[in-house]
């Protein structure tokens, strides 16, 4: 047997639970590695003060724009990756790594230059006040400039899980997330012969731990280990691939960009209630993404056998894929949903202990832990279609639950029927709802199997 044969997980044959587990699993670990990324960047960022973590904060919500493009082009990447091994033409797989890589070094180049140029205006247009721009400025300009790396990260990631080689992402996290611990320490204090940079050295320890990641992975692709024949000769334009790339991935971008709007949105809502009601969101919004975990792992997992299947001709076991990973999730995030639901004061209180907060976040979950099974029905149902390449409809279905329903639903709940801020939180436990309705039904259309690419 080959090391190609033991790293990458044949997803088109055996028992499609052990499958689902042997993909789903790194993923999740995966998520978890990254999130201890994200946390190491603001525990070492806090030694500098409470301008220097406003700062910090400020430049996450302007790059949420970069996140958007490097999720769609993920999303992309894992579709036809995919397709092409359930096709089991591993050099066409490798063809399309070399034009996903080169649309990623246009995207990560033009959003560089523009952050880089703009960054200042657009830290003040979400609120940033003389203190936050000075602290944050280099922090923004570095993390810009070496854009590149991250479009990198991402994208050998999404090639690995569309090959079937969940593992190795892992890794390559791990070993970049030592790396930013170690940057972090070294160039935010200047410790021995480093500078001392301060929040600007957060920046520069992420992007280079980026870099480290991207390597190893691009060495890992071009070596000849991995199942995906990725070689240098193939790195030449190629159009009507390029144009499935961003066929594929604009719509996934455009799902990401209402989905994010619509948090801002909300936001603006309920700051009209106070900064009580701002925190018992803000706290919501954290329990909401460690119940996500699990839901995305499966949603990850399903798209690759999804897509895998597809590109084998095999449309009943992808069909089934997505219909035993929706059970996983359901029994999962409904088992999350009730603890959540019963523990709501206490899980609050770790975060907060006013009275206001407590009563607020108490009720949030009140109102919204009872449909997290459905939140794991459009997490499954949503990474189904988009290993299939199906992000069109989902796109128009987000437009709809979310600006057509939840939003004035949020707005008129809350100020009209003076509901408050439980109307708010109404809004969305009625968004789940609606969202795994449509997707169910676009689901059960069935078009996503004639997607061809």
């Amino acid at each position: 047997m080959t090391q190609k044969k033991r790293t990458a997980i044949d997803t088109t044959t055996g028992s499609i639970s052990r499958v689902l587990l042997s993909l789903a699993v790194p993923f999740i670990l995966a998520m978890l590695v990254e999130t201890l990324f994200n946390i190491t960047n603001m525990l070492f960022v806090s030694r500098l003060g409470s301008e220097a973590i406003a700062a910090v904060s400020f430049c996450g919500i302007m790059l949420m724009l970069t996140a958007v493009a490097v999720e769609g082009m993920s999303g992309a990447a894992v579709a036809l990756i995919a397709r092409r091994v359930g096709e089991k033409d591993l050099t066409g797989a490798g063809i399309v790594s070399v034009q996903i890589y080169l649309v990623g070094i246009i995207f990560s180049i033009a959003l560089g230059i523009l952050g880089y140029i703009y960054a200042e205006p657009l830290m003040r247009l979400i609120g940033a006040n003389d203190s936050i721009v000075n602290n944050g400025i280099g922090y923004a300009k570095v993390y810009f400039l070496g854009m590149t790396s991250v479009f990198f990260l991402f994208i050998t990631q999404a090639i690995l899980r569309g090959a079937g080689e969940p593992v190795i992402p892992v890794v390559i996290l791990a070993i970049s997330a030592l790396s930013n611990i170690a940057l972090d320490f070294l160039l935010i204090f200047g410790i021995g012969p480093f500078p001392k940079l301060g929040v600007t050295g957060a920046a520069v320890a992420t992007i280079i731990a980026r870099a480290i990641g991207s390597i190893i992975g691009l060495f890992y692709l071009f070596s000849g280990y991995s199942l995906i024949r990725v070689r240098l000769s193939d790195f030449r334009i190629d159009f009507p691939i390029i144009k499935n790339v961003l066929r594929i991935a604009f719509p996934s971008m455009g799902r990401m960009s209402l989905h994010s709007l619509s948090r801002i949105a909300l936001m603006k809502i309920v700051t009209l209630f106070g900064t009580s009601a701002v925190a018992a969101y803000g706290i919501g919004l954290r329990l909401d993404m460690l119940v996500f975990l699990p839901g995305l792992g499966f949603a990850s997992a399903v798209s690759t056998m999804v897509g895998q299947n597809l590109g084998a001709n095999n449309h009943e076991r992808a069909e089934k894929s997505a219909s035993i990973a929706l059970w996983y999730n359901v029994i999962i995030m409904s088992f999350l949903g009730f603890i959540f639901f019963f523990m709501a004061k206490e899980i609050i209180g770790i975060f907060d202990k006013s009275n206001e907060v407590l009563r607020m976040g108490e009720i949030y979950l009140k109102v919204v832990a009872p449909t997290y099974f459905l939140l794991g029905v459009r997490l499954v149902i949503g990474g189904a279609l988009r290993g299939a390449g199906d992000n069109f409809g989902p796109m128009m279905i987000s437009l709809i639950t979310l600006f057509v329903i939840q939003i004035p639903l949020a707005y008129y709940l809350s100020k009209w029927a003076f509901l408050n801020t439980t109307g708010i939180w109404l809004s969305i436990a009625a968004v789940n709802f609606f969202e795994a309705a449509f997707l169910i039904l676009w689901f059960k259309r069935g078009g996503w199997k004639k997607k061809r690419f």
